[in-house]
């Protein structure tokens, strides 16, 4: 059955009840094969991505199992550990002057990160301030308008359902990204605009983001072209900057040359983290067994649907809208 959060939101969207009725039955029988229904499955893609980008009214009751096993969870004692963070906050006038005016919600985002360990979770803070400071090229004026059509053009995008984990899972298809339209820089905005409005979800700050990088047609000019310097700008985007759990990376037909861009960016990624990065090539058995077909778009070698960037980028129209009304 679709996460609680997910049907909780059906039922209050304008879908026509038949709809839902159609949609609830099919799961309890265990009928996930929704493609025979090209209108019905947009609608549920649809459905997924507006649920996505904000908090969930419900959260899954495996996901707060895991939140308990992994993260050391207890919802009974948040505002006690918001507590403690607070008056920890106080210690350090930059962190207190950025973090003081967030809410709870927001706050709840770097204890789940670190374990509700609240000295790592203040560490985590800091970090996310010091990357801030050190690349406001990539920080500054981060807004959809700003990354829209590197979005539209799937740089990167989100597969339409979560992983076997309850994770979210991006796509990158790094052989279709050309330098000369989308720098670097810009990609890394887009990554970083996503990571901004995936974070107001529960259920992703609780499971995580998993990353796919497809290699088909990735060329040699391409590998040459990567600079150190922008390979370690985007490796300290994935560690100590932000509250996310990242619980890996999948490289997917990345050619042999492509061993010349590990090697550059290696020495910035700590061991920790190179241990969640995994190589497959050409022979996709071990990603079989990590990814079901049926959530793969078919021109990567899956069974799903083709991946449509419009769907994500409207439901990120609405999460903006809902992020300025706030703020």
């Amino acid at each position: 059955m679709q996460e609680l959060c997910k049907i909780e939101g059906f039922k209050k969207s304008r879908t026509p009840s038949w709809i839902f009725f159609i949609f609830l039955s099919s799961q309890l029988a265990g009928q996930t094969d929704i493609g025979m229904f090209p209108s019905f499955q947009k609608g549920v893609m649809e459905l997924f991505y507006e649920n996505l980008f904000q908090s969930c009214s419900v959260i899954p009751a495996e996901s707060l199992g895991r939140a308990k096993r992994e993260l050391n969870e207890i919802p009974e004692c948040h505002q006690e550990s918001l507590f403690q963070l607070k008056n920890l906050m106080t210690t350090d006038a930059k962190v207190l002057e950025h973090f003081g005016s967030k809410d709870d919600a927001h706050l709840l985002r770097y204890l789940r990160a670190r374990k509700f360990n609240v000295e790592k979770a203040i560490i985590l803070m800091k970090g996310h301030l010091k990357f801030c400071q050190d690349y406001p090229e990539i920080m500054t004026n981060l807004t959809l308008e700003s990354v829209r059509d590197c979005l539209l053009n799937g740089f990167p995008g989100i597969l339409p359902s979560r992983g076997s984990q309850g994770e979210v899972v991006l796509l990158f298809s790094i052989g279709d990204w050309k330098r000369e339209e989308f720098s670097h820089d810009t990609v890394l905005r887009a990554y970083l605009f996503l990571l901004k409005h995936l974070l107001t979800n529960d259920q992703t700050q609780i499971n995580g983001i998993t990353i796919v990088e497809n290699f088909r047609n990735y060329s040699i000019a391409q590998a040459l072209s990567m600079r150190i310097s922008e390979l370690k700008k985007m490796a300290e985007s994935v560690q100590g900057t932000f509250p996310v759990r990242f619980k890996g990376a999948h490289f997917i037909y990345e050619p042999w040359y492509f061993s010349h861009t590990v090697a550059l960016i290696r020495p910035f990624i700590r061991n920790k983290l190179f241990k969640k990065v995994h190589f497959y090539g050409k022979d996709l058995s071990r990603f079989w067994g990590r990814f079901e077909p049926s959530m793969i778009p078919q021109n990567i070698g899956g069974t799903g649907p083709a991946y449509d960037p419009h769907l994500m980028v409207a439901a990120l129209e609405k999460a903006e809208a809902r992020h300025l009304e706030k703020s």
